[in-house]
């Protein structure tokens, strides 16, 4: 499991006075450093007049990056995407992980650990372990299921 190597996730988030999408759905933005984002004021969000959180890439850019430059980055490639973010930016902030996800490249899939370990009462559960799901909440909900059933095996067996 330590062999498994990461990568690098950058999450932008801004407070808006007004949605700026018409629904709360996720949206792709080829060609710009806005990878996916969403509206979430209506959902997730419902205390904020407009919310949308975006997934920058490539991560490895915008890491190091101050917030004020990714913000730059971000008015810019939204207006290629018809969106005018500028005038309706209440807030902002950046989140950043160094390592957050597994590395999806060839080869590390063999690296991924099961939930069953085998040191006695230690089960793992994530989006990293062995499932048939990518680094995903998907994948982290399917772990947690196999390694759910892994303990109650082990309980009901006691």
């Amino acid at each position: 499991m330590l062999n498994l190597p990461s990568m690098p996730s950058v999450t932008f988030q801004l407070e808006l006075d007004e949605p700026v999408m018409p629904l709360d759905r996720t949206t792709f933005g080829p060609g710009t450093c806005l990878e996916a984002f969403s509206e979430q004021s209506r959902t997730t969000f419902p205390h904020s007049k407009g919310r949308l959180s975006i997934i920058l890439g490539p991560p490895e850019k915008f890491l190091k990056m101050p917030a004020e430059e990714i913000l730059e980055h971000v008015i810019e490639d939204a207006k290629k995407l018809g969106l005018d973010l500028a005038p309706r930016i209440k807030a902002y902030r950046k989140v950043a992980w160094p390592f957050d996800f597994y590395l999806l490249s060839p080869g590390n899939e063999k690296l991924r650990p099961p939930q069953k370990t085998p040191i006695a009462g230690l089960t793992l559960a994530g989006d990293y372990t062995k499932q048939d799901f990518l680094a995903s909440m998907e994948g982290a909900a399917v772990s947690g299921k196999i390694a759910a059933d892994i303990v109650m095996h082990a309980l009901n067996a006691a």
